[in-house]
């Protein structure tokens, strides 16, 4: 497919969610019971406009720690148009994605992330999946006879489940197109700005030739904006001490190991 077609696929039902709406979803995804870490789903989808094919696509060595800004990006290829992506991670984002590893990792008794870049971060390892009480995994990965990864989301209907306890009248995968809107609006309408969140390849030679000098720093005031955009500022707090605590009690990981490994493995995502 040409890639405007690809943009059209991803465009053609675009639907935004009220940020009453999103608030509603978060808080549903702390409470409704499932062995899936749901809310650290949602909350990656709202920072970084990733689908689930996306997120369930994410390996540690797409997890860098920029030391001299004391924060985190993920930076990555987007599955469907094999355009780079990196987005900052807002400070709640980092600290739960960071402390589900540390619980995976901990409790697979590894010292060090090193020889661990390949590994999907929502890997199908058996024994997460059985001390999760999960009956899939996030995301199943199979190579295929041309040499590709193909990924396959399993959680559409958990996730669906949680916006219908919320009384939601949407997906996830609305949370891309919500996003993209509130980067278009704050940008005043700037299409490579947008584009560039979306990971989308540039139309035009113009928006080619301003990509290559639009700076990480720009996208990152924009992706920094978003929880006041959407009204969950003062909410992220909550659902990030909910779900550490969840993943810690799971995986009897205690917050003083989360954070004698955080130190550790630093090291190995440095960028």
């Amino acid at each position: 497919p040409t890639k405007e077609k690809e943009r059209m696929d991803d465009e053609q039902e675009i639907k935004i969610i009220a940020n009453e709406d999103i608030r509603a979803v978060l808080e549903q995804s702390t409470i409704t019971n499932t062995a899936y870490p749901i809310p650290l789903l949602i909350t990656l989808a709202l920072n970084t406009g990733m689908n689930l094919i996306d997120i369930g696509g994410l390996q540690l060595k797409h997890l860098q720690y920029d030391g001299n800004k004391a924060c985190f990006y993920i930076e990555k290829r987007r599955s469907k148009t094999g355009v780079r992506g990196r987005w900052r991670l807002w400070d709640e984002t980092a600290e739960m994605l960071f402390s589900y590893i540390t619980c995976i990792q901990t409790f697979l008794g590894r010292d060090s992330l090193e020889q661990q870049m390949e590994d999907y971060i929502f890997c199908e390892h058996h024994q997460i999946i059985n001390k999760l009480g999960a009956t899939k995994s996030v995301a199943s990965h199979k190579l295929g006879k041309d040499g590709r990864t193909y990924i396959k989301n399993n959680l559409t209907r958990p996730i669906g489940r949680v916006f219908s306890d919320a009384g939601v009248d949407g997906s996830i995968r609305f949370i891309r197109t919500t996003g993209a809107t509130a980067i278009k609006n704050m940008s005043l309408g700037h299409q490579i700005v947008y584009q560039t969140f979306l990971a989308h390849t540039p139309t035009t030679m113009a928006d080619r030739k301003y990509a290559q000098i639009l700076e990480d720093e720009v996208m990152d005031e924009y992706v920094l904006k978003l929880p006041v955009h959407y009204g969950i500022q003062e909410f992220l707090p909550v659902v990030k001490d909910s779900f550490i605590q969840s993943t810690m009690e799971r995986f009897q990981c205690p917050r003083t190991t989360i954070k004698k490994n955080e130190k550790k493995w630093l090291s190995s995502l440095i960028v």
